[in-house]
């Protein structure tokens, strides 16, 4: 099995390293980058209703496309959403509409984010430098599992009026085929556990997996809270999730139908040893217990910036002596940007076509015409039917490799 997590870990690299040349590439000329994804976007979509009421088929620049679609809030678009979703086709993209993600609002109780093939594709853009970067500079993780959370607790898979899915069954329904394959091989949880919905349920059994896991590598989150929300009860739960390795079982009811209840118990597993070792931890309480229980545990990946930091601290007291990476800016609608080093993340110039309001001026400016020093608000338009779409998240600039902007998240 550690072989197998090996080689899907390093096959995932050397592909994340080719694809990365394609980031590389595209950083040394970003204005003629984001002009040929506009260019795309235009001419896939230009026979949607959007785009015909739009002109995207006369649109020959930049600036025409400016001058031809206003900024768009969710509720600008929601009726073309709502078409959607009664099962229209051909609204905003040509792309069917395989499912919608759901985001929260700021005005609505949340919003539904057409996800199309396009889009999937726009996010594997970012994907593949972001795992390129991570693992040649913390190698470690590659002989080691993963913990990926992506999708919300209790989000259970239900559809629209016109019959699309809404929500994800699956985490990796984000990720293209190929990343769906090593999450599937390197995960150290099945993904069936994010369709539980009672949260004490949903910790006991993340901790019963993550537990039989010593070979635990990386962990990749949203929210650090969400981490220390899990990892709290341990303390309480040690004897029993002990006693259920030992068995190879797992002794709380999850609440979920019988048939995804046997999926998530099939990938349970029995070790006398890992429990052996559980309980001389447990008893000898040297030194870190989370540190102790996860000794290959090397990096984890969350949001460390603007209200997250002191969310951050709590957690680096669970782990003094683990790398905390803080995310590029990831939004279910979109990939704005992957971490390159340090807090600066670097916008993801393959993804999306992206403009910037700058804060202060209300000026909008190209990727190519941010500076270094200035807040700005991010607008996109992307693969999956959002032109020019007002995210409301400002960021920083704070440098550049070679042309792409290096950002943070404000």
């Amino acid at each position: 099995m550690k072989l197998k997590v090996l080689i899907a870990n390093l096959i995932w690299f050397l592909y994340s390293a080719v694809r990365t040349r394609i980031w590389r590439r595209a950083s040394k000329n970003v204005e003629v980058t984001q002009e040929k994804i506009l260019r795309q976007l235009l001419s896939r979509n230009a026979e949607t209703k959007f785009g015909q009421k739009h002109s995207f088929e006369t649109i020959d620049s930049v600036a025409a496309f400016q001058k031809a679609v206003p900024v768009q809030s969710y509720e600008d678009i929601q009726p073309c959403i709502n078409e959607i979703a009664n099962g229209t086709q051909n609204v905003l993209t040509a792309d069917s509409v395989q499912r919608f993600g759901v985001s929260s609002g700021s005005t609505s109780a949340s919003k539904l984010v057409p996800y199309t093939k396009s889009l999937i594709a726009e996010f594997q853009e970012g994907i593949d430098p972001w795992m390129y970067h991570l693992m040649r500079d913390h190698s470690r993780i590659l002989s080691g599992k993963a913990y990926w959370s992506v999708t919300p607790v209790g989000d259970r898979e239900r559809r629209s009026s016109g019959g699309i899915p809404i929500g994800f069954d699956d985490e990796r329904s984000y990720f293209g085929k190929l990343t769906q394959w090593v999450l599937g091989t390197v995960m150290a949880t099945p993904s069936e556990l994010a369709l539980i919905q009672d949260m004490d349920a949903f910790r006991y059994a993340t901790l019963r997996f993550l537990l039989q896991e010593k070979s635990l590598s990386w962990v990749s989150i949203w929210n650090p809270t969400f981490a220390t929300l899990f990892l709290s009860p341990l303390p309480k739960w040690f004897d029993q999730l002990i006693e259920d390795i030992r068995t190879g079982s797992m002794s709380v009811d999850l609440g979920v139908t019988p048939e995804v209840d046997a999926t998530i118990r099939k990938a349970l597993t029995k070790s006398l040893r890992r429990a052996k070792e559980l309980e001389k931890i447990r008893d000898e309480k040297n030194g870190n217990l989370y540190e102790s229980i996860w000794p290959n545990l090397r990096l984890i990946s969350c949001w460390a910036h603007g209200n997250s930091g002191e969310a951050v601290k709590q957690l680096k007291n669970y782990f003094p002596n683990i790398v905390i990476q803080p995310k590029g800016l990831i939004a279910t609608e979109v990939f704005v940007s992957f971490p390159l080093r340090g807090e600066a993340s670097a916008l993801s110039i393959n993804s999306h076509f992206f403009e910037f309001e700058e804060v202060e001026s209300k000026i909008i400016r190209l990727a190519h015409q941010i500076e270094v020093g200035k807040k700005y608000s991010v607008i996109v338009t992307t693969g999956g039917g959002l032109y020019r779409y007002r995210l409301n998240d400002v960021v920083e600039v704070l440098g550049f490799e070679a042309q792409c902007p290096l950002i943070r998240f404000v």
